[in-house]
């Protein structure tokens, strides 16, 4: 009741992928740009069992007691909303509660130096939970359900047949072989989507672009095989160009000529 007194709450809890070892009940609140409502946060530590199948060295599973950090996010209104209706009045209102757990998140980081704690997007956390309306004083429920945060559901994807199986072997050779000099770039351009996926955004970006310059500086090396450099002198030969050119002369210089095509930007075609 500092800024207002609150008339109405919408409450969103949620399941931090990390434990964060701060008293049960503790409460961080924060005044939203908007002065009718502020944000509270309700942190609690549950305990879950991680199992771990021993497969052909016993038929009982190993359960792993784990301790994880649940969050009660709200936002309280002092006036009543009668337009929380939409899946997308409910999104923004997620989204801005999410903004400002991750304020607190970062503060945490900063001041335990503890490296596992970390921002969170809807993508890692659990991909439904719940959430409930409720009028005060009397703290009776206007509404509630459930609500999807994303939609990548953990489900069975189908089993490779006969001839996929036999690549994948083959691949296997490929690559403990070293036959195909551009399994980095592609390996770093799939982590690169795994990160999106899972909500770091930042990683993702940085994954891609390592993607990309390992692609253009491996197909260099492969061009400058192909007109009879040896390996070694061409590896040397693409990094002195990259050290004493930059990554983007490099390609500006380097490709149009061996590639053909059209390569300014301001013009089509």
């Amino acid at each position: 009741k500092q800024y207002f007194n609150p008339v109405q709450l919408i409450q969103f809890p949620v399941l931090l992928p990390f434990y964060i070892p701060v008293s049960d009940g503790a409460c961080y609140t924060i005044q939203t740009e908007d002065v009718s409502a502020a944000h509270t946060y309700f942190f609690n530590s549950v305990e879950t069992n991680h199992i771990i199948a021993p497969g052909i060295l016993s038929n009982e599973a190993v359960h792993i007691p784990i301790r994880e950090s649940r969050v009660e996010m709200i936002r309280a209104f002092s006036n009543h909303q009668s337009d929380l209706q939409s899946e997308e009045q409910l999104s923004d209102l997620f989204d801005e509660l999410l903004r400002d757990l991750n304020i607190i998140l970062v503060a945490h980081l900063i001041t335990s130096k503890d490296e596992d704690i970390h921002r969170v997007s809807r993508e890692m956390l659990p991909f439904m939970t719940m959430y409930r309306i409720v009028d005060l004083p009397d703290w009776e429920a206007a509404r509630a359900g459930l609500f999807h945060l994303h939609w990548d559901v953990p489900y069975k994807r189908p089993k490779l047949n006969a001839e996929e199986e036999k690549y994948l072997m083959t691949f296997v050779g490929v690559i403990k072989n070293n036959q195909n000099p551009f399994i980095v770039s592609e390996e770093l351009a799939l982590n690169s989507k795994r990160e999106y996926k899972r909500g770091f955004y930042r990683d993702a970006v940085i994954l891609f672009q390592m993607s990309v310059e390992a692609l253009i500086t491996i197909l260099l090396i492969q061009f400058l095989l192909l007109e009879g450099k040896a390996l070694d002198e061409a590896e040397k030969e693409v990094e002195a160009k990259l050290q004493n050119s930059g990554f983007i002369a490099v390609v500006k210089s380097e490709f149009h000529t061996r590639l053909g095509g059209i390569w300014d930007v301001s013009k089509t075609g």
